[in-house]
């Protein structure tokens, strides 16, 4: 049974809708875990990054652990430009499926201009670094598709 579904993959690259399509057509209900979420706790004023908050991973998978503890299943949105080693060394638990979102450069860049709450380079800096990790289940190219065809072939391969 599949506790916890992890979407790593550059900012840009469409994790965030793919997982709110993920909830609404899921049976089972998963709670959504943004790292987005963790960094807008940072006041304002403050830079919201590694170097400032250098314990702000350890806090999202002492959070993440605590929710398969309870059994309450989620969806973690995240950029671990490491891969998925870091979750898993951390979490050490097989319900736990790991996917790689990515999408081309020139659509990532477009989605940046788009949001106008990204960075312009942000997804470029991430992508060298995310695209060479090892460890998914498997991966999700956005390029082409919409976040509700992500979703449905995450649905599709997971079986859920």
């Amino acid at each position: 049974m599949i506790k916890a579904i992890v979407l790593n993959g550059t900012s840009s690259s469409g994790k965030t809708s793919i997982a709110k399509s993920l909830q609404k057509k899921l049976t089972t209900p998963f709670l959504h875990v943004q790292l987005d979420a963790f960094w807008s706790m940072v006041p304002s004023h403050i830079k919201a990054n590694s170097t400032n908050f250098p314990y702000m991973k350890h806090i999202i998978m002492d959070t993440t652990r605590s929710m398969l503890k309870h059994e309450a299943p989620f969806i973690l949105d995240t950029v671990l430009p490491a891969g998925p080693q870091f979750i898993q060394s951390e979490l050490n638990d097989e319900s736990v499926v790991y996917i790689q979102i990515k999408a081309e450069i020139s659509t990532l860049e477009q989605r940046e201009l788009e949001r106008g709450d990204r960075e312009i380079g942000l997804a470029k800096s991430q992508l060298d670094e995310i695209s060479n990790s090892s460890g998914y289940h498997f991966t999700i190219d956005t390029t082409y598709k919409s976040s509700d065809e992500s979703a449905d072939e995450i649905i599709a391969k997971l079986n859920l």
